[in-house]
């Protein structure tokens, strides 16, 4: 292959140095040389994919980061490999790669960095419209000025990194309900938990189709329905209240009815009747 080649120079012990024209050339070994890595920072729980470049990576047999082995090694040429990383405690340690006659040295250009994923321990506020736009601060430890923020499966904009401890976010559009929050950085993405949720509120308008008895007391209301469909004979059971808001219309399929076992409560107004059709 080619790369770096060390040689010895042997001068016979009868002659000078000086009077040696064609000294005889020795190799002493083959020079494995690493100039660079990328990426040069990962997570502690290893599995980042880098690619190194150099010399002399013909017949390489590991990479070693630290001393314990990366996994995956593909040879891609003498001058370029990739390996997937260990898991290794935080910190910047020395990337070796090993061949049959030796290893690189180490130097500045083969250094990579073990970094923590970052974690949430507050998010305020908790909630905010189905619109978005909520200015979310989001506390916790690992922040980095790369760091991006999700609510859900959804990037957030606005991300303001204030310290390794606290950043800005705003919240994208949702639906109703909770999503979580994560936060993304060179060393991975925040875990999941309690402390890391937000709740979009509101309801998204639309027909909702009824075809099972009432079993619960509740309320049919506009503001989230804009009309209740009957799609088979429902029933509301005994001791069951449903209540009927002003402005709500219910329409029955054919073949469907609503029977009544327990109490009924119809709120229309003048204003805002309640329909049934």
């Amino acid at each position: 292959g080619t790369g770096v080649w060390q040689y010895q120079l042997v001068v016979p012990a009868t002659t000078t140095a000086a009077a040696v024209t064609t000294p005889t050339r020795q190799v002493t070994g083959f020079v494995v040389v690493v100039t660079s890595i990328s990426p040069s920072t990962g997570s502690t729980q290893g599995g980042t994919l880098v690619s190194i470049t150099g010399s002399g990576f013909t017949g390489s047999t590991s990479v070693t980061f630290a001393g314990v082995a990366g996994t995956s090694l593909t040879v891609v040429s003498d001058t370029s490999l990739k390996a997937v990383t260990p898991a290794h405690a935080s910190g910047t340690v020395d990337v070796q790669v090993v061949t049959p006659t030796g290893k690189s040295a180490t130097s500045a250009s083969s250094k990579y960095t073990f970094v923590a994923p970052p974690t949430i321990s507050k998010v305020a506020p908790t909630s905010g419209p189905l619109s978005g736009g909520t200015t979310v601060t989001i506390t916790g430890t690992g922040f980095t000025s790369s760091a991006t923020v999700k609510f859900g499966s959804v990037n957030a904009a606005g991300v303001t990194v204030l310290s390794s401890t606290q950043l800005t976010a705003v919240s994208p559009a949702g639906s109703p309900g909770s999503v979580d929050v994560s936060v993304t950085t060179s060393g991975g993405t925040s875990p999941a938990g309690s402390s890391a949720k937000f709740t979009y509120e509101g309801c998204i308008r639309g027909t909702r189709h009824i075809s099972a008895d009432v079993t619960s007391t509740m309320t049919w209301s506009p503001e989230c329905v804009t009309v209740y469909i009957l799609d088979a004979p429902v029933a509301v059971l005994p001791g069951v209240t449903l209540s009927v808001a002003p402005g709500t219309i219910v329409k029955a399929a054919p073949g469907s009815s609503l029977s009544v076992q327990g109490s009924l409560v119809a709120a229309g107004t003048a204003a805002a009747p309640v329909t049934f059709t």
